[in-house]
């Protein structure tokens, strides 16, 4: 229905770049709405994720704090937008004296649209498996690392539905804005001019009733925007989602590998350490190798950056291939092979046997 009646209303007069009362033009509004999503998203978004990440990562879980927050949050999500912008315009245009402007605007919007981002960035968090945050600590990383580069990472879906639900709800907002952005055909000098977005274009043009025909083709163009920045999110999706792991055989196979060995055979002197050796470790996966002690897990391991190399008597047949590059016949530089490479060994441990002497060394 809106687009059998606003396509034929898309006349170049509505996109003008001065509005007037002739030619009731959207563009000032269109830039404006483009500008009060960046800014209270800036705004929103942030402060939303830190609060989710901070619920579920760091706070203790079912603790009264956490469970007075969702109230909260879940409460405020439920109130009139038109509430909201009765409080935007007491607190940020009367008692910090903004006026009615962009900056004002925005800040009402993204304390509208903050209960959304953390209530869904927090699902999303909990929806992480906390086999990824085991694995995280069991090699070695922190907290703060764990979060940043393994669990926020996997739940980046999540949190770009709600910035999307967000989005969405800014755009289509005008109750908050009449009372704190104003309603200024005009695009913005600064931060603290007053304007008017698409959604206050349309009900101000709708409410005189002079214009219904152009108020059809805003609709339009609002609807268009509103798909536009869906579909950026949806192609934007990929690049910030994690590289997914293979899911079978056939997958595994088609995925590039780090390490190729092939028919490898190690001996110290005429000892025949180990006997064709072929394995393939795949890039971006923990490879583990189990076996008792001696087995010559070390030394394999010690021949895929030419450790070996300083053992006395110590060859190498076959191919070892990094990067399809063979380690051992491409004239590789050792030095930079052992950066790209490394190796870190356990200390050796100290069998204490007399209970007497352990009391001793206490």
């Amino acid at each position: 229905y809106i687009l059998v009646n606003g396509i034929p209303n898309l006349k170049p007069s509505l996109f003008e770049w001065t509005y007037n009362s002739d030619n009731v033009s959207l563009m000032p509004a269109l830039i404006n709405t483009i500008l009060m999503t960046a800014f209270s998203l800036a705004i929103a978004t942030p402060l939303g994720i830190f609060a989710a990440v901070w619920l579920v990562e760091y706070a203790k879980r079912g603790s009264k704090l956490v469970k007075v927050v969702r109230i909260t949050t879940e409460t405020l999500q439920g109130i009139p937008s038109i509430v909201y912008g009765l409080f935007g315009m007491l607190f940020f245009v009367m008692q910090l004296k903004w006026g009615y402007s962009l900056i004002a605007g925005a800040f009402t919007l993204a304390i509208m649209v903050l209960p959304v981002i953390r209530r869904t960035t927090e699902e999303a968090l909990l929806a992480v498996p906390d086999s990824y945050r085991e694995g995280s600590f069991g090699l070695g990383a922190g907290k703060l690392r764990t979060v940043f580069t393994i669990v926020l990472p996997s739940a980046m879906p999540g949190i770009l539905s709600g910035v999307i639900l967000a989005t969405g709800r800014i755009v289509g907002e005008p109750a908050a804005l009449i009372y704190t952005a104003s309603t200024v055909a005009a695009v913005p000098a600064s931060v603290f001019s007053s304007t008017r977005t698409l959604a206050t274009h349309m009900y101000l043009l709708s409410n005189e009733g002079l214009h219904i025909n152009e108020t059809y083709g805003t609709a339009v163009v609002l609807l268009i925007l509103v798909l536009l920045i869906i579909i950026c999110a949806i192609f934007a999706r990929p690049a910030l989602l994690p590289a997914a792991l293979p899911k079978s055989n056939a997958e595994r196979n088609c995925m590039m590998n780090k390490f190729e060995v092939k028919n490898m055979d190690l001996y110290y002197g005429s000892f025949h350490a180990l006997k064709n050796i072929n394995i393939a470790i795949p890039e971006k996966e923990v490879t583990a190798f189990i076996g008792p002690s001696g087995c010559g897990k070390s030394t394999f391991l010690k021949s895929l950056n030419r450790m070996n190399d300083l053992v006395e008597g110590c060859r190498i047949s076959g191919d070892i291939l990094l990067d399809g590059v063979d380690i051992y016949k491409d004239k590789m530089d050792v030095n930079v092979l052992r950066k790209r490479v490394g190796m870190v060994f356990q200390l050796s441990l100290i069998h204490i046997s007399e209970p007497t002497r352990l009391r001793r060394i206490s």
